[in-house]
């Protein structure tokens, strides 16, 4: 049997709001293509969270001007203990595998 600590996770590598980070792999259900505020879903309404806004992070500048948010980049749609969520990302870089011990 493998020690907890050398398991491997699995994460999605994303960038959001100029920093980088990983989500676990098997929360994230699909990945979607934001633009121009227009959200391609079969499922029908989604509801979307800037990443940046959960993180505390003020709206973009245009947002906070005109009021409305423009849709860029992608969605990670997460389904976490029965709820699902859209999470506008920049961009989607890659999937890594890590040991859990080299994961702070």
């Amino acid at each position: 049997m493998t020690p907890l600590m050398e398991r491997n996770v699995h994460l999605l590598i994303f960038a959001a709001d100029g920093g980088v980070y990983g989500g676990h792999a098997d929360q994230i259900e699909e990945i979607l293509e934001a633009d121009e505020g227009v959200i391609r879903a079969e499922r029908g309404a989604l509801r979307i969270a800037r990443l940046a806004a959960r993180l505390g992070s003020p709206p973009p500048r245009s947002a906070a001007s005109t009021g409305v948010a423009q849709a860029r980049g992608r969605i990670l749609v997460i389904k976490r203990g029965g709820e699902t969520l859209g999470l506008l990302v920049e961009q989607v870089r890659q999937l890594i595998a890590l040991p859990l011990r080299q994961i702070h």
